[in-house]
């Protein structure tokens, strides 16, 4: 029986060699890589914030259905990502003021209310975004 390519990984691989966890991973990591160029600057400062990029997502990443969605996630800067983490009315707010409807549309995808394409899975994430 195989394993995951991952050194020292001991799980099952999926078809793309990773384990399940390693290839959310691994979606994830080339997704945020994505979501920083394509915005290149924090989207709360714009060019005059100096600090690294994160990708910041609209609706939390536990939710799959829109955890690898582009108009899930912006580029913001360490300091407004940890700020608008701890104040998610500031972010509701400010996501209205700059984003109008996307919350809204995102939540729905996130539960499944919104007729749209299948969700992309992490599979498909890692191809799409390499």
């Amino acid at each position: 029986m195989s394993a995951c390519l991952v050194k020292r990984c001991k799980r099952r691989p999926t078809p793309s060699g990773r384990c399940k966890t390693h290839l959310k991973q691994k979606a994830d990591q080339l997704f945020s890589v994505f979501i920083r160029r394509r915005d290149m600057w924090c989207a709360a400062l714009g060019r005059d914030c100096k600090r690294p990029l994160q990708c910041a997502h609209i609706v939390s990443r536990r939710y799959l259905a829109t955890r690898w969605d582009e108009q899930n996630a912006i580029a913001l800067c360490l300091g407004h990502h940890k700020f608008f983490t701890e104040h998610p009315l500031e972010w509701e707010v400010w996501l209205e003021a700059h984003l109008p409807g996307r919350l809204v549309k995102m939540k729905r995808r996130a539960l499944g209310i919104a007729n749209v394409d299948d969700p992309i899975n992490a599979d498909e994430a890692v191809r799409r975004y390499a």
